[in-house]
């Protein structure tokens, strides 16, 4: 994992690659304290099977033309809606926020909502689940549309990563 985790800082740190250094957090963040803050699904008995996934969907992205703004985009796993998120007051939401910050010498805290059904916390792109919804979904779209890439011929990273490992 080390390597892998090292991969973002030989890369220049380009976006993509944080995906990694994210993953190592998490995997300290559940054996140290048992839940962890960018992959939701993330647990102490799943954690070799999701690094395996976790890499088999690095090699898709990295395939894949990502938006430019990939990593600022949400999937919701409620109404099915990627894009921008907004984010909602949850400490007196009632209070003006210049008001709340002169009384309380802070902003007020932030729950990230989704932008279409307004539900609590969408999955952003740095958490495996949400750029796996976002795969499905643009998978389909191409798939419906008859476009080149549908499920059929993304590689089958998965299987590769078992021989390699």
């Amino acid at each position: 994992m080390g390597i892998l985790e090292a991969c973002y800082s030989k890369s220049g740190y380009k976006t993509i690659y944080s995906i990694w250094e994210e993953l190592a957090e998490d995997l300290w963040m559940v054996n140290d304290r048992e839940h962890c803050i960018f992959n939701t699904g993330l647990t102490k008995e799943n954690a070799s099977d999701y690094i395996k996934s976790v890499a088999a969907q690095f090699i898709v992205l990295l395939e894949s033309e990502l938006p430019e703004d990939f990593f600022h985009l949400s999937a919701c796993p409620e109404c099915g809606y990627i894009g921008k998120s907004e984010y909602k007051a949850i400490n007196n939401p009632w209070m003006p926020a210049k008001l709340f910050k002169f009384i309380y010498k802070h902003s007020q805290t932030q729950m990230a909502i989704c932008l279409k059904c307004k539900k609590p916390f969408p999955k952003n792109m740095s958490d495996y689940e949400g750029r796996e919804q976002y795969l499905n979904k643009i998978t389909n779209k191409l798939s419906n549309n008859g476009g080149g890439l549908n499920a059929a011929s993304l590689p089958d990273a998965h299987a590769e990563l078992d021989v390699i490992l």
